[in-house]
Protein backbone atom coordinates (compact mmCIF):
# COMPACT_ATOMS: atom_id res chain seq x y z
CA UNK A 1 0.00 0.00 0.00
CA UNK A 2 2.74 2.58 0.99
CA UNK A 3 4.85 1.79 -2.82
CA UNK A 4 1.57 2.95 -4.05
CA UNK A 5 1.78 6.61 -3.15
CA UNK A 6 5.33 6.52 -2.40
CA UNK A 7 6.76 6.41 -5.91
CA UNK A 8 4.19 8.59 -7.74
CA UNK A 9 5.09 10.94 -4.99
CA UNK A 10 9.09 10.60 -5.17
CA UNK A 11 8.63 11.45 -9.11
CA UNK A 12 6.57 14.20 -8.57
CA UNK A 13 9.15 15.85 -6.35
CA UNK A 14 12.30 14.40 -8.38
CA UNK A 15 10.27 15.78 -11.68
CA UNK A 16 9.11 19.15 -10.09
CA UNK A 17 11.96 20.17 -7.66
CA UNK A 18 13.96 23.42 -8.97
CA UNK A 19 17.23 21.64 -9.26
CA UNK A 20 16.23 19.08 -11.63
CA UNK A 21 14.55 21.65 -14.11
CA UNK A 22 17.36 24.01 -13.70
CA UNK A 23 19.78 21.32 -14.26
CA UNK A 24 18.09 19.85 -17.88
CA UNK A 25 18.33 23.80 -19.00
CA UNK A 26 22.09 24.63 -17.67
CA UNK A 27 24.35 24.80 -20.32
CA UNK A 28 26.71 21.77 -20.95
CA UNK A 29 30.24 22.10 -21.54
CA UNK A 30 31.98 21.09 -24.56
CA UNK A 31 31.89 17.20 -25.56
CA UNK A 32 33.90 14.60 -27.23
CA UNK A 33 31.52 12.95 -30.09
CA UNK A 34 32.22 9.33 -28.32
CA UNK A 35 30.23 10.63 -25.21
CA UNK A 36 27.08 11.56 -27.11
CA UNK A 37 27.44 9.44 -30.24
CA UNK A 38 27.23 6.36 -30.94
CA UNK A 39 28.36 3.10 -32.13
CA UNK A 40 29.90 5.37 -34.90
CA UNK A 41 31.04 8.91 -33.14
CA UNK A 42 29.82 12.27 -35.35
CA UNK A 43 32.10 15.01 -36.75
CA UNK A 44 31.45 18.41 -34.98
CA UNK A 45 32.23 21.35 -36.79
CA UNK A 46 33.92 24.34 -36.21
CA UNK A 47 33.68 28.25 -36.69
CA UNK A 48 36.72 28.27 -39.11
CA UNK A 49 36.46 24.99 -40.91
CA UNK A 50 35.10 27.27 -43.82
CA UNK A 51 31.88 25.51 -43.83
CA UNK A 52 28.57 27.57 -44.00
CA UNK A 53 26.56 27.91 -40.68
CA UNK A 54 23.23 27.24 -41.68
CA UNK A 55 22.15 25.47 -44.80
CA UNK A 56 19.02 24.69 -47.20
CA UNK A 57 19.73 21.16 -48.90
CA UNK A 58 17.63 19.19 -51.33
CA UNK A 59 18.51 15.84 -51.88
CA UNK A 60 17.74 12.23 -51.49
CA UNK A 61 18.03 10.27 -48.43
CA UNK A 62 20.48 7.61 -49.22
CA UNK A 63 21.46 6.42 -45.25
CA UNK A 64 19.52 6.08 -42.30
CA UNK A 65 20.99 5.03 -38.60
CA UNK A 66 17.05 5.80 -36.68
CA UNK A 67 17.06 6.42 -32.66
CA UNK A 68 16.23 3.29 -30.26
CA UNK A 69 13.64 5.86 -28.44
CA UNK A 70 12.37 9.57 -27.69
CA UNK A 71 11.24 10.67 -24.03
CA UNK A 72 12.93 11.00 -20.95
CA UNK A 73 16.59 11.24 -23.10
CA UNK A 74 15.98 12.98 -26.53
CA UNK A 75 17.69 9.97 -28.71
CA UNK A 76 18.58 11.15 -31.91
CA UNK A 77 19.07 9.56 -35.04
CA UNK A 78 20.95 10.46 -38.57
CA UNK A 79 20.25 10.82 -41.97
CA UNK A 80 22.64 10.56 -44.81
CA UNK A 81 21.66 12.93 -47.75
CA UNK A 82 22.77 12.75 -51.53
CA UNK A 83 22.78 16.18 -52.39
CA UNK A 84 20.47 17.01 -56.02
CA UNK A 85 22.94 20.10 -56.72
CA UNK A 86 25.66 22.57 -55.12
CA UNK A 87 25.19 24.22 -52.02
CA UNK A 88 27.19 27.72 -51.71
CA UNK A 89 30.43 26.75 -49.66
CA UNK A 90 30.01 23.07 -48.89
CA UNK A 91 32.28 21.04 -51.13
CA UNK A 92 30.56 17.45 -50.15
CA UNK A 93 28.24 15.96 -52.14
CA UNK A 94 26.51 14.47 -49.11
CA UNK A 95 25.03 15.75 -46.24
CA UNK A 96 24.82 14.23 -42.90
CA UNK A 97 22.12 15.28 -40.75
CA UNK A 98 21.28 14.76 -37.18
CA UNK A 99 17.33 14.65 -36.33
CA UNK A 100 15.88 14.74 -33.16
CA UNK A 101 13.51 11.54 -32.04
CA UNK A 102 13.93 10.08 -35.71
CA UNK A 103 13.10 6.76 -34.16
CA UNK A 104 11.41 3.68 -35.15
CA UNK A 105 12.49 0.39 -37.26
CA UNK A 106 11.14 1.24 -40.76
CA UNK A 107 14.01 2.48 -42.51
CA UNK A 108 12.11 2.03 -45.74
CA UNK A 109 10.04 5.22 -44.76
CA UNK A 110 12.93 7.43 -45.16
CA UNK A 111 14.89 5.94 -47.91
CA UNK A 112 14.60 6.84 -51.49
CA UNK A 113 12.68 10.19 -50.03
CA UNK A 114 13.72 13.12 -51.80
CA UNK A 115 13.51 15.99 -49.01
CA UNK A 116 14.18 19.52 -48.08
CA UNK A 117 15.69 20.45 -44.94
CA UNK A 118 17.30 23.30 -43.40
CA UNK A 119 20.24 22.89 -41.27
CA UNK A 120 22.69 24.32 -38.85
CA UNK A 121 26.65 22.85 -38.60
CA UNK A 122 26.65 20.68 -35.62
CA UNK A 123 29.26 22.33 -32.78
CA UNK A 124 30.44 20.16 -29.68
CA UNK A 125 29.13 22.96 -27.61
CA UNK A 126 25.39 22.06 -29.26
CA UNK A 127 23.56 21.41 -25.61
CA UNK A 128 24.53 25.36 -24.97
CA UNK A 129 21.81 26.26 -26.93
CA UNK A 130 19.06 24.03 -25.37
CA UNK A 131 16.38 25.51 -23.66
CA UNK A 132 12.91 24.33 -22.07
CA UNK A 133 11.55 24.09 -25.79
CA UNK A 134 14.27 22.63 -27.83
CA UNK A 135 15.96 19.51 -25.74
CA UNK A 136 17.73 17.75 -28.56
CA UNK A 137 20.63 15.97 -29.48
CA UNK A 138 21.16 14.49 -25.81
CA UNK A 139 22.24 11.26 -27.12
CA UNK A 140 22.84 10.02 -31.23
CA UNK A 141 22.56 6.84 -32.20
CA UNK A 142 24.48 7.11 -35.02
CA UNK A 143 25.61 3.95 -37.83
CA UNK A 144 26.54 6.39 -40.46
CA UNK A 145 30.61 7.14 -41.26
CA UNK A 146 30.65 10.30 -43.08
CA UNK A 147 34.40 9.95 -43.39
CA UNK A 148 35.40 12.86 -41.68
CA UNK A 149 32.52 15.71 -43.41
CA UNK A 150 31.01 17.53 -40.55
CA UNK A 151 27.41 16.97 -38.97
CA UNK A 152 24.43 19.38 -39.79
CA UNK A 153 21.75 19.12 -37.02
CA UNK A 154 18.15 20.35 -37.79
CA UNK A 155 15.09 21.50 -35.33
CA UNK A 156 12.80 19.74 -37.99
CA UNK A 157 11.00 17.21 -36.43
CA UNK A 158 10.17 13.71 -38.03
CA UNK A 159 6.65 14.52 -39.36
CA UNK A 160 8.01 17.71 -41.01
CA UNK A 161 11.24 16.12 -42.79
CA UNK A 162 8.50 13.55 -44.16
CA UNK A 163 6.30 16.18 -45.15
CA UNK A 164 9.18 18.58 -46.39
CA UNK A 165 9.54 15.66 -49.57
CA UNK A 166 10.46 17.39 -52.80
CA UNK A 167 7.99 16.67 -55.35
CA UNK A 168 8.45 16.75 -59.20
Amino acid sequence: MMAKFFLPALLALVLTSPDYTTALQKPHPKVNAVEVSSPVPVVFGEKDDGLPERLKARGTISKVSLSRACGVVFWSGTLEITLRGKIKGYPHSKLYLVVNCLEGNDEKKYLGREVEVSASKLYAEYSDVRDASTFYFEAIDNTIDSGGITFYCTTLSVDDILKATVHH
